[in-house]
């Protein structure tokens, strides 16, 4: 179909204005085509497919991102290096020249001990890294690009974050506007009836008196620490699962949306080739096919000449009573093309596909799946989901998943995963199938993990449960009851320690009693004790939980050596210096935090936690903000250690150093409202009252309940002279927290004066 060019100045003028226009409509249409002319003074398009499923995680912009990567290493390699680990994760088989550090623990370690995993919140740091490296690129190249992404209704929830990521930094950027964005974007998406609402963030425009001392600065003082590893852990270090609560994209412009019309019949006409109908069967066969010519074209193979008696029958029965006059051999031919071109096609080769004998297209998706996993393991390819997920048989379509399941837990991207996942995950059947040693649920434990994690609890403990009932001799069962504990101990809300206990304390005596010969049993009850030495530290039993950590620690080098299982003697050493600062042994928490950056000295957490540590002592600052420092080196865009430097820095005087790591936090995190919380103290010691309100504001819409924060908000009203508001705020802090004595002298003092006016 060629271009339509009434919609051509309408995309044109969304791109000028946002940098990202939506142009809806069908296949058939012409939407790549009128796409096409409104970028064509552009001197680089990609026109790209957004299927997720059919082009990777990181669908509509993967070739490009690829194709920057390849001129980068070439022509800048320094930009490489200065954003490598966000590369280097999202893309685990590539390696690069360019890259100046090796990977951590977490990255290297072999499947079977890899105990940590990244927190949800990673990905979004991840997606920061790779858009500031895409844009750097294209600024040093002085070059703008435009991507036109087909199928954009299809997009992984993995492409649909990085888009806002994009277009946020973008137009954080000084402000810019669509016609100097260095990425512009036109999603070309297809059928409404198969958008969900919020597929593309923001695209929803349619075209058709006394004080006491002190009560400047934030009252909470405790350092943030980094969530991009947690969950499979035992880390004793309390995970906050605050994410993004959307206000990443609260000041971006809504993008418009250009609805593609069906064909006038006059168009209709020029774009199939039906002289010889008469007028009448001419209108026929327009309304019959929507006004569509792809749909025509259709009907025109299985109807030939008599094209004309298209309106007896719907379209679908049409195309059925042609696939019957068809032989087996000509339709598996039609199969295969279906398959090969990953299930993208018209309604005929849609319609052939889904009604075949579900064994024979069943076999034609696994050897192509087969072929696309061999692609992505030898780094050529993305990783290709659609071929496992057109497997109709269920165990056997969950068995194709369990290699691209673990490719996609081990780089963090947790929607992409459960967005396909979720409907297996909530099968009893499929939870109950194989031996239960078997891949399959391995797969499902390791979905339990993340989902508690993340803060699914009821859905983590429930799949447990059935599957200690239906496999109590599996070889999981020492992890599932691992994963029971930590539910219940760490991430269930209220916790449960009496059945946290239970449950490790089952795992230590099965352990004993059905694991002794086991080759890895040292191993695999150190794990086990792991979890329960956090239990105890959560009770308070510290001198428990130390000498359950340091036993550990001198049974997994005296079994194994100092060779093997290094990361997860290096979670036991961490472990262990957390215990030592929870009972004030700084000295000791310093001493083997430090023997744990030994064991893996390219964790970024570990250089935060040392900071936040040092931070703490006298005298020991600069060591603080170097520990920072490197944990900014070594992570992906690092918001926490950013955080954390920066309330160091404003206890050291350093203003603009701590301002600059406050907005630095929320170009990454911009829902981090402890840094809106901490921007707005430094403006209020400035003197700048308005704009610390507008701060707190912005910190309060995000975070209501922080009583520090409503008590600077009540000064920071009263120093703009709005007593009312100022009340309001000291209320609400004491409220939450009637012993806040700054809030309550301050709202005393407030009230006092208001009297007095």
């Amino acid at each position: 179909m060629t271009a339509r060019p009434a919609y051509v100045p309408a995309i044109a003028a969304a791109l000028r204005d946002h940098g990202i226009a939506v142009v809806a409509g069908a296949h058939g249409l012409g939407l790549r085509a009128t796409a096409r002319a409104a970028v064509e003074a552009v001197r680089e398009i990609w026109e790209l497919d957004g299927d997720g499923h059919a082009h990777g995680y990181l669908a509509g912009f993967e070739p490009l991102a690829l194709q920057l990567l390849d001129e980068a290493e070439r022509d800048h390699p320094a930009l490489v290096a200065a954003h490598e680990q966000s590369l280097k994760r999202l893309w685990p088989r590539r390696d690069s020249h360019a890259f100046a550090l090796p990977r951590d623990l977490t990255s290297t370690s072999v499947r079977d001990e890899r105990t940590r995993f990244y927190h949800h919140e990673y990905q979004n740091k991840l997606l920061v890294g790779l858009a500031e490296f895409m844009l750097a690129v294209l600024a040093v190249r002085q070059q703008a690009a435009v991507v036109v992404i087909d199928n954009a209704e299809r997009l992984p929830p993995t492409s649909r974050s990085l888009l806002a990521v994009l277009r946020r930094l973008q137009e954080r950027s000084d402000g810019l506007s669509g016609r100097t964005c260095r990425l512009q974007c036109v999603l070309l998406e297809r059928g409404d009836a198969n958008r969900l609402d919020g597929r593309y963030p923001g695209c929803n425009a349619d075209h058709d008196a006394g004080r006491s001392a002190g009560q400047h600065a934030g009252c909470d003082t405790r350092r943030s620490t980094d969530h991009s590893a947690g969950g499979g852990t035992g880390s004793f270090a309390d995970c906050n699962n605050g994410g993004d609560t959307g206000r990443a994209a609260k000041h971006i412009t809504d993008p418009v949306t250009i609805r593609i019309a069906p064909l006038t019949l006059a168009e209709f006409e020029a774009a199939t080739d039906l002289a010889h109908l008469t007028p009448f069967q001419r209108e026929t066969v327009y309304r019959q096919s929507g006004g569509n010519p792809a749909t025509c074209r259709v009907l025109a193979t299985c109807l030939g000449h008599d094209l004309g008696k298209a309106a007896t029958l719907p379209v679908i029965t049409v195309i059925d009573l042609y696939l019957g006059t068809l032989d087996m051999a000509r339709r598996r031919d039609l199969a295969r093309d279906w398959v090969a071109s990953s299930c993208q096609g018209n309604l005929l080769a849609q319609r052939n596909a889904a009604t075949l004998p579900a064994a024979e297209l069943d076999e034609m998706h696994h050897a192509a799946h087969l072929a696309a996993w061999q692609r992505y393991a030898a780094g050529e390819g993305p990783l290709v989901l659609v071929h496992a997920l057109a497997i109709r048989n269920p165990l056997r379509r969950l068995q194709a998943l369990v290699e691209p399941c673990d490719v996609l837990m081990g780089i963090g991207l947790y929607d992409t995963w459960f967005e396909f996942f979720a409907e297996l995950f909530s099968s009893t059947e499929l939870r109950r199938q194989g031996s239960g040693d078997d891949a399959i649920n391995g797969l499902f434990i390791n979905a339990a993990f993340v989902l508690y994690s993340m803060g699914y609890t009821a859905a983590a403990l429930a799949l447990l449960d059935d599957f200690l009932t239906t496999f109590p001799a599996s070889r999981f069962v020492p992890t599932a009851l691992y994963a029971q504990s930590m539910t219940y101990g760490r991430y269930q809300i209220p916790v449960n320690l009496p059945a946290a206990e239970d449950c490790a304390v089952r795992n230590l005596r099965l352990i004993e009693e059905k694991f002794a010969d086991h080759p890895r049993h040292t191993y695999i009850k150190v794990f086990a004790e792991n979890a329960y030495a956090y239990i105890k530290a959560r009770q308070g039993k510290f001198d428990e939980a130390l000498a359950l950590c340091e036993h550990g620690i001198a049974e997994i080098v005296g079994e194994y050596g100092e060779d093997q299982f290094q990361l997860h003697r290096s979670i036991l050493i961490y472990n262990t210096s957390q215990v030592y600062e929870l009972v004030n042994d700084t000295e000791r928490a310093e001493r083997r935090l430090r023997a744990a950056i030994a064991c893996d000295p390219f964790y970024a957490e570990y250089y935060n936690d040392l900071g936040n540590l040092l931070s703490r002592l006298n005298g020991r600052e600069e060591e603080a903000l170097a520990a920072y420092a490197k944990a900014i080196t070594l992570s992906p865009p690092y918001y926490e250690a950013h955080l954390n430097r920066g309330m160091l820095r404003a206890e050291l005087g350093d203003v603009d150093g701590a301002a600059a790591d406050f907005e630095r936090a929320l170009v990454i995190k911009p829902a981090e409202w402890r840094a809106w919380r901490e921007l707005g103290n430094l403006r209020l010691m400035s003197g700048d009252a308005a704009g610390a309100l507008t701060a707190y504001d912005e910190a309060l819409t995000i975070e209501a309940r922080d009583a520090d924060l409503l008590a600077n908000a009540a000064v920071a009203a009263s120093d703009t002279g709005d007593s009312a508001l100022a009340v309001r705020y000291g209320q609400a802090a004491l409220a939450i927290n009637p012993l806040h004595a700054n809030a309550r002298h301050n709202l005393a003092a407030e009230l006092v004066g208001s009297w007095t006016r």
